[in-house]
């Protein structure tokens, strides 16, 4: 029976304990908040990017055809230097 620890001793070891657990809840609140933060500051920079990709694709001219494609009416007229 020496092995018994008194009252005050696990009184202790469980005030500890508790005293760790409250950190841990800080740390977590504090970085819940932190993601919470990261997670609005990124939907914000979404948007703004959105806004400018669609604002810039409305005001742009038509694509041009890819090159090395010849544009349909150029193979139809001949050439008036040749003729």
């Amino acid at each position: 029976m020496a092995n018994i620890l008194g009252v005050s001793a696990i009184t202790d070891r469980i005030e500890a304990r508790i005293t760790q657990i409250e950190e841990q809840l800080k740390r977590h609140r504090n970085l819940s908040g932190e993601l919470e933060r990261l997670r609005s500051a990124l939907a914000r920079l979404e948007g703004e990017v959105r806004t400018r990709v669609s604002a810039g694709r409305r005001g742009r001219q038509p694509a041009s055809p890819p090159k090395g494609t010849a544009a349909p009416n150029a193979a139809a007229k001949p050439n008036e230097s040749t003729a």
